[in-house]
């Protein structure tokens, strides 16, 4: 194996006995990963899976077609059809013969009498999770690719022969995306977007269960994941360590909006507006479309008009309806939330609960003070 440069080209002599992820896998398994430039704390993994998807439709500098390996079988002709040459081009027709002509002069395969031979032809792409040679032995395994066509006969195979699309792999590195810059994109500020199931200080104690419950979640979402209890207990860290981790397995459609935010932009939007400007738009649709919802920080919902109760409802009705999965995240006791959702809602998001957490002690964030004061310098250089 040859290294250009840390960033560079790599080329691995192709080995058409090993899948290519494992010849790729092994060729990029010592490559470092890269810290973010805004987020040095942040390290970016090499993206293997990225690399191997456009190692095997060559996408460099700018293909978008798969690699193909290309076999032959050269067979004996059917013992049915005619096998004169004078029948030759009817026997391309009807039974197959490898014949190739360039400036008049036959170029086929010959058996021991002068006469062209069958040739099969087979073209594959290449996949991430088998070797060529496995594919070529599956090719030749397939009894219906050697019969006549005409006759149905099976045909006796004299030789096969693959070959392959290139000597060696060019492998260029690819780093997966900062998910600290992925998490601010949807809307959560830095200081936030800190928090990983590694670093949420497990006290008490009971937190490592809800650690445990919260990333089975996150490799599986289903139903509404609840968090609830008092201020400052790790709920908004949790849910978005889960957010975290979908992001690092690439889920798409995935939205965090705090409950106020929501409602102040959807009623912003129903405003009438000037002549000639152009109108909000409530993010009621995005957040009923979205993959994946965080409805963060809802709170007691009895100071509310009934009308936000049903832009609540309108909500989640869809969401559930669509088996769209969502965490709710609440400064609620379990014993208030049906007040605070109102009957009409509660009855509709108990039947698709996944789960609830009550964190039900005193808030950690005064004991979070002194190094967040220590970490203040040092963001803002970064």
């Amino acid at each position: 194996m040859r290294h250009a440069c840390k960033s560079s080209l790599i080329e691995v002599p192709f080995a058409p006995n090993r899948t290519p992820r494992e010849q790729i896998t092994t060729a990029i398994a010592k490559l470092p990963p890269l810290p973010c430039e805004r987020h040095p704390h942040e390290l970016r993994p090499v993206d293997t899976e990225l690399i191997i998807r456009k190692a095997l439709y060559h996408a460099y500098p700018d293909h978008t077609q798969p690699y193909r390996v290309e076999f032959s079988a050269t067979c004996d002709r059917c013992t049915s059809c005619p096998h004169s040459d004078v029948d030759h081009d009817i026997e391309v027709e009807d039974c197959p013969v490898g014949v190739v002509r360039l400036f008049d002069r036959d170029q086929s395969i010959r058996d021991e009498r002068g006469r062209p031979l069958v040739k099969r032809f087979g073209s594959h792409r290449l996949v991430a999770d088998q070797s060529v040679q496995d594919q070529f032995h599956a090719w030749l395994a397939t009894g219906a690719e050697f019969r006549c066509a005409k006759s149905k006969e099976l045909l006796h195979r004299r030789n096969a022969r693959m070959f392959l699309p290139f000597a060696s792999w060019r492998i260029f590195p690819e780093y997966a995306p900062c998910l600290a810059c992925a998490l601010e994109r949807l809307g959560i500020p830095p200081d936030e977007a800190r928090a990983t199931f590694e670093n949420l200080v497990p006290d008490p104690p009971v937190l490592r269960e809800f650690v445990d419950v919260c990333r089975a979640y996150a490799a599986a979402p289903k139903g509404v994941l609840f968090l609830l209890g008092n201020t400052g207990t790790g709920k908004t860290h949790l849910a978005i360590a889960i957010l975290r981790e979908l992001l690092r397995r690439r889920v798409s459609g995935l939205r965090f909006i705090k409950h106020r935010h929501f409602l102040a932009q959807h009623w912003h939007a129903l405003r009438p507006v000037p002549f000639g400007e152009e109108a909000p738009v409530s993010p009621l649709a995005s957040c009923q479309q979205s993959s994946v919802l965080i409805y963060d920080d809802f709170n007691d919902n009895t100071d509310h008009c009934r009308a936000s109760e049903n832009v609540l409802l309108d909500l989640f009705e869809i969401r559930n309806g669509y088996f769209r999965p969502s965490i709710i995240t609440a400064n609620v006791s379990r014993s208030e939330l049906e007040v605070a959702l109102g009957s009409r809602l509660y009855d509709r998001l108990r039947r698709v609960t996944y789960a609830v957490l009550e964190f039900g002690f005193a808030s950690k964030r005064p004991s979070l003070n002194a190094d967040y004061l220590k970490r203040t310098q040092a963001d803002k250089q970064d």
